[in-house]
């Protein structure tokens, strides 16, 4: 990397760590490339909705925003993520309310652990090509009201159908539109 490259992306770092840790952020959205979320204690406690786009992210995010304990609003958009597994781990994302999956173009396996989530109630999922079936976690989220797949291959609609090899884990969900 050249040394104006170098500088730039130090300061993109540096600046980043210091928005995120300003007390009063409520509401985040990142457009392009960053290469690498930075551990959640740089965050600000009171962040409550993050949108990225197109960040292209190698590492999980899951990882990290998931221990930010007001987050109630994440949008990852337009390969945001771009590795082939993201995991939701038990008692991660606190106070999650809706979550948009959209545009992840190399995601081929989701797991979502029993405990994740607790209070999710909308759930968009489009554009994930790759991704195999739904988590298998999404049935022990009892508060999901509202599950949108859009833009998602003919099988992977199929298995969301009555009958179909996935919907055991969202027959509780009482609104599933299909598009």
């Amino acid at each position: 990397m050249c040394k104006d490259k170098l500088s730039a992306h130090l300061f993109f770092i540096f600046g980043l760590r210091t928005l995120l840790g300003c007390h009063r952020l409520y509401k985040l959205s990142i457009k392009g490339r960053i290469g690498k979320l930075p551990e959640f204690f740089h965050f600000s406690s009171s962040i409550a909705k993050i949108a990225f786009k197109a960040s292209l992210l190698e590492e999980d995010p899951m990882a990290t925003l998931e221990n930010l304990p007001k987050l109630s609003s994440l949008t990852l958009f337009d390969s945001t993520f771009v590795g082939e597994e993201m995991a939701c781990s038990s008692k991660g994302f606190p106070r999650l309310l809706y979550l948009k999956v959209w545009g992840l173009s190399n995601l081929k396996r989701w797991r979502i652990d029993a405990g994740a989530m607790p209070k999710l109630c909308r759930l968009v999922i489009a554009h994930c090509e790759q991704l195999e079936m739904l988590p298998d976690g999404l049935k022990f989220i009892t508060t999901l009201q509202k599950l949108n797949v859009r833009w998602m291959s003919d099988d992977f609609k199929d298995r969301l159908r009555d009958e179909g090899d996935d919907f055991y884990k969202v027959r509780h969900v009482p609104d599933i539109k299909l598009d």
